[in-house]
């Protein structure tokens, strides 16, 4: 059976949605939606509407995938679950609490599947782990510490990049990645958040642009730091051993595992494009396995997410 998928939002990852869905068994890409026609080069080859109303309207569709700025998720799910249509939403679900309690009611109620697409999760280097996971925590035992550090060059000269603008600030577009990569590490039902900080601010942006909050699990802590203001691309995990230490480099798609002084590369990359790996695994594994529970609501993930935010603001650690 042939799923059928449109997309609302062409933004910078359209092109990289368009692979994916194009390169997955099963799917077929039917529309695209955007106030903005997208470029040539993003690939569809499917009919274009000005908004997702225009699409459901004209496009019988199981799936919508919405990679539209958090702030517009809520309205835009409600419209697709109002249609039949089930959901395939971009991280993070919402940028407010109270608004991510009204998704999950909505989709409940009008019986739809809605479903979270952390494309972080679904690196090659992260598909590597998947596959020795259990033996390194055999060999090793638990993690006991995690620094995760998730970097983009989104604030240059003091201004916010446009792709930026909308994403509400490093730690809710970066956090809930590196979020989506630890949940794959450590049973985040473990988890607390310690001291949390939202730091910087992007002129005329009132936005953090780089943050720092510690994890707390029996047994160990961490600490996931994001900034914008680095000038970097990188995102690296580093999970530690009592007698070991694992680097997730998810930009080069590489692990390293570390042992008595020796270093044991193994290189995942293939020449792609990283976010293209990422959605060609995304789609994929949807398309196999739609009841893949990496496909859930992401509802710890989330509660992590805004309980960081909060800890920040209630203790008066952010600084605007």
């Amino acid at each position: 059976m042939t799923l059928h998928l449109g997309i609302v939002g062409m933004g910078h990852v359209a092109k990289h949605h368009v692979i994916g869905i194009g390169a997955a068994e099963g799917l077929s890409l039917v529309g695209t939606a955007d106030p903005v026609k997208p470029s040539q080069d993003v690939g569809a080859r499917c009919p274009h509407f000005a908004s997702l109303t225009e699409m459901i309207e004209a496009v019988p569709m199981d799936v919508v995938v919405i990679a539209t700025p958090p702030s517009t998720h809520l309205a835009l799910a409600q419209e697709a679950f109002d249609a039949g249509v089930d959901v395939l939403l971009e991280k993070p679900a919402t940028p407010e609490p109270e608004e991510y309690r009204a998704l999950l009611q909505a989709a409940k109620r009008s019986g739809q599947r809605l479903q979270l697409a952390f494309h972080a999760a679904f690196g090659r280097e992260m598909d590597w782990f998947k596959e020795a996971r259990d033996e390194i925590y055999r060999t090793y035992g638990q993690p006991v510490g995690i620094e995760c550090n998730f970097f983009d060059p989104y604030v240059v000269d003091g201004q916010l990049l446009p792709q930026a603008v909308g994403l509400h600030g490093s730690w809710r577009d970066s956090g809930i990645n590196a979020l989506s990569v630890l949940d794959l590490v450590l049973d985040l039902q473990t988890v607390t958040v310690g001291k949390a900080q939202l730091m910087g601010h992007a002129q005329g942006q009132g936005l953090d642009t780089y943050s720092s909050v510690d994890l707390v699990w029996p047994g160990g802590r961490g600490v996931i730091n994001t900034s914008w203001q680095r000038g970097q691309n990188l995102k690296t995990t580093k999970v530690r051993f009592a007698e070991a230490e694992l680097l997730l480099h998810h930009t080069d798609e590489v692990a390293v595992l570390t042992h008595q002084g020796i270093a044991r590369p193994f290189d995942q990359s293939n020449g792609q494009p990283r976010l293209t790996n990422h959605y060609i695994g995304l789609f994929a594994q949807f398309a196999a396995h739609r009841d893949d529970p990496m496909f859930d609501e992401g509802a710890r993930m989330h509660e992590l997410l805004f309980q960081a935010n909060e800890v920040a603001f209630n203790r008066e650690e952010h600084v605007g």
